[in-house]
């Protein structure tokens, strides 16, 4: 007997669908952004950066892409894996949508917020940057309706892209 059902097999084409995005999305932060404020670029060396020295490539919609993003490749990605149907799909997008909003208020109430990421944070590989992202961030409103928009797109991309079984 196997241990999947067929029904339980991961879906591949959200999987890479997801992976895609969220590829175009680190492109972003190699290109558009400056490289002190990526902490992977300052983290392994700046040398990975293309700041200033390529075209501007995402435009306007640069500032508020990352959010977007990040919902909905996370939101594919974790469907794909778990091969869930309509309503699955619909608690990972909202799941994904919460914590987002959450990492973006926790920018406006930074104070608040950094008196619960513990110490022993600072010592670990990319957890130490907890506090900084959240002193340091920007409150964007239109980053909050990038995530909802990322949500909902991500909703019907899975949607369209469920195995059919």
């Amino acid at each position: 007997m196997p241990l999947r059902s067929k029904r339980h097999t991961i879906n591949k084409k959200q999987i890479i669908i997801g992976m895609i995005v969220l590829l175009i999305g680190t492109v972003f932060y190699f290109v558009d952004r400056p490289p002190d404020d990526v902490y992977l670029v300052k983290h392994f060396g700046n040398n990975f950066s293309r700041f200033d020295q390529w075209p501007v490539i995402f435009g306007c919609l640069g500032a508020n892409l990352p959010a977007f993003v990040h919902v909905f490749s996370f939101s594919l990605i974790s469907a794909g894996i778990l091969a869930c149907r309509i309503w699955g799909a619909a608690f990972i997008c909202l799941g994904w949508m919460l914590i987002d909003i959450l990492f973006e208020l926790g920018q406006k109430y930074h104070a608040v917020v950094n008196r619960f990421v513990p110490e022993w944070f600072d010592g670990i590989l990319f957890l130490e940057n907890t506090r900084s992202y959240f002193r340091q961030g920007r409150f964007d409103i239109n980053d909050i309706f990038a995530t909802c928009i990322g949500a909902i797109v991500a909703f019907f991309v899975i949607l369209l892209t469920m195995n059919k079984t």
